[in-house]
């Protein structure tokens, strides 16, 4: 894997001003343009990618947005799945899915696993007719964080987005 630090020694310059000019962020000290081209240039010659658990260690963020979904088979679903993703594309982030497999004991597994994670925000995409508040907090997920998706909240509030057969 490429770090940073391997740039930094065939440009002849710093760690820091490598990670500057990667970051594109304003700073008070001045970097060359011709530095800056040479930098990227070699980025991009050796195949730098940035570390983005790094970079969530720093910021705080992991740009990850899981959603749990209750039946992969379900074409409803898939559907919502395909908006959900192309959504969370653009934003920048990358979406983790998981699959209830139309089980609630799996369900809990699911949001075990992504709060492993510390996602920046869970999807839970249908299910059985409510999910609790206990259920997420025993599985380490901040309610605030969590939209439900064709599925009800008992007993909290929590965002959610549902569809009314009836209107």
């Amino acid at each position: 894997m490429v770090t940073m630090k391997d740039i930094a020694e065939k440009a002849g310059v710093s760690a820091a001003t490598v990670s500057r000019i990667l970051s594109n962020k304003a700073t008070s000290i001045p970097i060359s343009a011709g530095t800056r081209e040479k930098v990227l240039a070699i980025a991009r010659d050796i195949g730098y990618r940035p570390n983005v658990f790094a970079q969530s260690l720093r910021t705080r963020k992991s740009f990850l947005v899981g959603v749990v979904l209750w039946d992969l088979t379900d074409p409803f679903f898939s559907e919502i799945l395909r908006g959900i993703e192309q959504v969370v594309d653009q934003s920048g982030y990358t979406l983790l899915l998981t699959t209830a497999e139309a089980r609630k004991d799996r369900e809990g597994m699911c949001l075990e696993k992504l709060s492993t994670f510390r996602t920046d925000g869970i999807l839970i995409v249908g299910g059985p007719k409510s999910t609790s508040a206990a259920d997420l907090e025993r599985f380490g997920v901040d309610r605030r964080t969590v939209v439900l998706v064709d599925t009800r909240a008992e007993g909290m509030e929590v965002s959610s987005i549902t569809v009314d057969n009836v209107e």
